[in-house]
């Protein structure tokens, strides 16, 4: 709408201001497909645009229509003049239209209501944009910093219709869902992020792993040798113990067998 960007107005909107501004455009569309009528001829200059005090009020036309009645009356008021039809835009160079055709009807197949969402979608990216021109061309998502809104984007402007969003009522509702989208989000990447931390710290504990088993390798071997000998020197001390033992019961024994023969010769003698 050529009423919205005159004057800096739709630079001057943040993102939540620009998507309340063009959502009415989309639940329009919506409400056509609805009834089983398709546009055909989406773009922005057929978002007529008139402000109500602070507010702005929007109408979705030309639906198949090609005339203008009093266009002197429609500048006056501030309202977008109509743009050209397809079928004319050779005759002006300066019309947008071709820049919201599906990539299906240049191959000539018929229009449908995904061709619709793709139009959508083109327009969705200038609006969010801020400029009412600027064609989808590669590189367009270094002009949409919020990730969700790119991918809103994408899937309407999805090259293969089978692959596009499936209809102007989805595109409205993930908008209107928006802030609450941003929330799971967030949700979502806290948990991916623990969860990566937690990877992180189990892969730290696996790479320690070589080293735990090798100073415990060496613990074991060190309490064996240790052991071994404690009990070879216990061994030795029983043995030790065992022989002087022995050699204090042979004492004993030839002590007595002396006091015993001594005895008997004393004996003997009287």
């Amino acid at each position: 709408a050529e009423c919205a960007a005159d004057g800096d107005r739709l630079a001057r909107m943040d993102t939540a201001q620009r998507l309340a501004f063009l959502l009415p455009a989309i639940k329009a569309v919506a409400a056509a497909h609805d009834v089983g009528v398709l546009h055909k001829d989406l773009k922005p200059a057929n978002v007529l645009v008139a402000q109500r005090g602070e507010d702005w009020q929007l109408r979705l036309t030309d639906f198949g229509s090609s005339r203008l009645l009093q266009p002197e009356r429609l500048a006056e008021l501030c309202i977008t003049r109509l743009g050209m039809t397809v079928a004319d835009a050779a005759s002006e160079s300066s019309s947008g239209t071709p820049l919201y055709l599906a990539p299906e009807l240049l191959a000539g197949q018929p229009a449908t209501t995904r061709s619709d969402v793709y139009a959508l979608g083109v327009m969705l990216y200038q609006w969010l944009a801020g400029d009412l021109r600027r064609p989808l061309a590669p590189g367009w998502e270094r002009d949409i910093p919020d990730p969700l809104l790119r991918d809103d984007i994408a899937q309407a402007t999805d090259t293969d219709p089978d692959r596009r969003m499936g209809s102007a009522d989805e595109l409205a509702a993930r908008l209107q869902r928006l802030p609450e989208r941003r929330k799971e989000r967030a949700e979502r990447e806290a948990a991916l992020h623990a969860a990566a931390r937690l990877q992180e710290s189990l892969d730290r504990t696996r790479a320690r792993r070589p080293w735990i088993a090798a100073t415990i390798g060496v613990l074991v071997l060190g309490l064996a040798a240790s052991g071994y000998s404690w009990w070879r020197s216990e061994e030795q001390r029983h043995l030790a113990e065992q022989q002087a033992t022995r050699a204090r019961a042979s004492m004993d024994f030839f002590d007595k067998a002396l006091l015993t023969l001594s005895t008997g010769r004393s004996g003997y003698s009287h």
